[in-house]
């Protein structure tokens, strides 16, 4: 459930932080949540992707990105 939430939580900001060309400052400000939140779910972290694959898969199909 909470996994549920975070992955559309991720997908709202990358979509907010593409079309508004924002910083991860006014994305944090924007859905009330830290810089720290933004950054640790949009980012890589020792390697591994925080993102889940289906959430990765949502963004390349709305964005039309390669796998």
């Amino acid at each position: 459930m909470k996994n549920d939430i975070i992955e559309k939580r991720v997908i709202l900001l990358a979509q907010y932080i593409i079309d508004s060309k924002d910083t991860v400052r006014g994305a944090a400000k924007k859905f009330g949540v830290s810089k720290s939140t933004v950054h640790t779910e949009l980012t890589l972290k020792n390697g591994r992707n925080k993102l889940t694959s289906k959430t990765l898969f949502s963004l390349r199909q709305l964005y039309g990105y390669a796998s």
